[in-house]
C-alpha cells in the first residue's frame, strides 16, 4: 500500500513540477503571477477537449499550451501594462480559470447525480479487497447505483476509531454496479 501511496504521489508530483520550476524564475524576476493554476486548469481543459474531439494527443497538447499561455497573457498584460497588482490580478486569473474550466468542462465529466430519479454514477479509484484484506489498487472504475437505494442499504462497520474532529466507520454498500475496461 505504501508503493502506491507514493507512485501516487510522485505521479502527480510531477505535473506540477514544471509550473513550480516556472514560476519560481517569475518571482525571481519580481513578478508574483498566483494565476498560474487557473492557467494549469485552462490548458488541462482545452488539452483534454481538443484531444477528445480531435483524437490526437499533439493537437490537445497544443491547445493546452494555447489556453494556458492566453490566461497567463491576461495577467501579464495587466500587470506589466496596466500597472495593475499582482496578487489581485493574480487571483482573478485563477477564479477566472476555474470558473471557465467548470463552465466549458461540465459536458466532459461523466459523473453526477440525476436529481429526479437519483441515479448515480462516478468515475472512481480506490484498492481492491479479496477475502478481507486490501489485495492491489485499482483505477479507472466506474460505479453507479441510485442514491435512494444505497442510503436505504447503507450499513456502518464496527472499525469506528476516534483520531480526530470527526470520524466515521467503514460504510458498506450492499449493491452497487461496478465496470472497468
Amino acid at each position: 500500500m505504501l508503493e502506491a501511496v507514493l507512485t501516487g504521489a510522485v505521479a502527480g508530483g510531477t505535473s506540477i513540477l514544471f509550473p513550480v520550476v516556472g514560476e519560481t524564475f517569475t518571482e525571481r524576476s519580481g513578478v508574483i503571477n498566483l494565476g498560474t493554476e487557473g492557467s494549469m486548469l485552462a490548458g488541462a481543459l482545452a488539452a483534454y477537449i481538443v484531444g477528445i474531439e480531435s483524437g490526437s494527443v499533439w493537437l490537445g497538447a497544443l491547445a493546452g499550451a494555447v489556453a494556458g499561455a492566453a490566461l497567463a497573457l491576461v495577467h501579464a498584460f495587466m500587470v506589466l501594462t496596466r500597472g495593475a497588482n499582482q496578487i489581485a490580478t493574480g487571483l482573478v486569473v485563477t477564479f477566472l480559470g476555474i470558473g471557465l474550466t467548470a463552465l466549458f468542462g461540465q459536458d466532459y465529466v461523466g459523473q453526477g447525480v440525476n436529481g429526479v430519479t437519483g441515479d448515480y454514477s462516478r468515475g472512481a479509484a480506490g484498492f481492491m479487497v479479496r477475502g478481507g484484506a486490501i489485495a492491489e489498487p485499482i483505477a479507472e472504475i466506474t460505479i453507479a447505483s441510485n442514491l435512494l437505494d444505497m442510503f436505504a442499504t447503507l450499513e456502518p462497520g464496527n472499525d469506528l476509531e476516534f483520531r480526530r474532529g470527526v470520524d466515521s466507520p467503514t460504510l458498506l454498500i450492499p449493491e452497487m454496479t461496478v465496470a472497468a475496461a
